[in-house]
């Protein structure tokens, strides 16, 4: 547009610190993981977003069945219809480490709740709900076609996926498991 490249300023999204903060872990993680009986010993992962396909769902899914592991709990959100979601989960032996929550109005709970947060998004200009998680002190994968990926730094506040494949973001969460012991993911 013929505008120099000093006078364009890049003024990122926020969220709400009141709401959205670190101190939920501390308030209400017990109670949801408990509410749904995700183990101490169980990595949860949150999922939200409407448009379910073009948010990555089934990507995730995929690299969900692809690492098999019972100790991987899923969580996800949002209005979209579920139905063919359930059938897939159970015919891949993830029926009963999913589940599909609706509509949640109080989000910042189940960021608090859960590990790690995966969006997996094929395009997003800058998606909020990961802003949303890590302000809750939860670790954020997504793809370099989200606006947010400009922000994480990989292996401190979570991953960006160059490709939305499920090998991929299977490395990558077992990436966040192997560190989830240390210091490196959101200190």
């Amino acid at each position: 547009y013929g505008v120099a490249g000093e006078r364009i300023h890049v003024i990122y999204n926020s969220v709400d610190q009141q709401r959205y903060n670190i101190s939920v872990k501390d308030r209400i993680r017990k109670e949801i993981r408990d509410r749904y009986s995700i183990g101490k010993q169980d990595t949860l992962i949150f999922f939200v977003g409407n448009g379910f396909q073009l948010k990555g769902l089934p990507v995730l899914l995929e690299a969900l069945a692809g690492l098999g592991n019972p100790q991987i709990r899923l969580m996800v959100a949002g209005n979209d219809p579920i139905a063919p979601y359930c059938q897939w989960t159970e015919q891949h032996g993830l029926g009963n480490a999913t589940i599909f929550l609706g509509y949640q109005k109080n989000l910042e709970h189940f960021y608090g709740a859960a590990d790690l947060f995966v969006l997996p998004t094929q395009y997003d200009p800058f998606a909020n709900v990961c802003l949303e998680a890590m302000a809750c002190g939860t670790p954020v994968i997504t793809t370099r076609m989200n606006g947010v990926a400009e922000i994480i730094e990989n292996g401190y506040d979570g991953y960006v996926l160059n490709a939305r494949a499920p090998q991929e973001l299977a490395a990558r969460i077992l990436d966040y498991i192997g560190l989830s012991d240390k210091t490196t993911i959101m200190t």
